[in-house]
């Protein structure tokens, strides 16, 4: 492990923050050996499926990728608030796709830790405090793919091709 260590520190050059060069080299081994993105996305999922209406799931999350990962599960399943310009236009278009009512989620804005907090638990600096609420209702993704069909807009697959 040192012999690794260093040869990562040897080769990293100049770090901006004071920590070793090889932590991110190991954190980034541990992250894909344990799985540890396919855990967060599979315990979401399973939490949308075990919880009961209105509902709630906190997840702390400490590195940015955890955090855009949470985001990139929540577009898939949020629910559309009232004030959304896609659900708007839907309902005022009848000829629109039909889309069902599901189980999604409801983001709370996340929290960070307070002053206070921070003066007692310096580590506590970059965490954040998400909360997602089970609602039944129209998805976003389902309103984006009924507009896309509507309006007859390539999918990011069909331009690839």
């Amino acid at each position: 492990t040192k012999e690794f260590a260093d040869l990562v520190a040897s080769c990293r050059g100049y770090e901006y923050q004071a920590m070793h060069p090889a932590k991110a080299t190991f954190q980034a081994l541990r992250i894909y050996l344990n799985d540890e993105f396919g855990e967060l996305r599979g315990g979401m999922a399973a939490s949308l499926e075990v919880l009961r209406p209105a509902g709630r799931v906190g997840v702390l999350t400490w590195k940015h990728s955890e955090c855009a990962l949470l985001v990139e599960y929540l577009r898939q399943v949020e629910v559309a608030p009232p004030n959304f310009p896609l659900l708007q236009w839907h309902k005022a278009t009848p000829e629109a796709p039909k889309v069902k009512k599901r189980a999604g989620f409801v983001a709370d804005a996340a929290k960070r830790p307070t002053a206070e907090e921070l003066k007692l638990n310096s580590r506590s600096r970059s965490a954040v405090l998400h909360i997602f609420r089970k609602q039944r209702g129209v998805l976003c993704s389902d309103l984006e793919a009924a507009a896309a069909e509507h309006f007859e807009w390539e999918s990011a697959a069909d331009s690839a091709a």
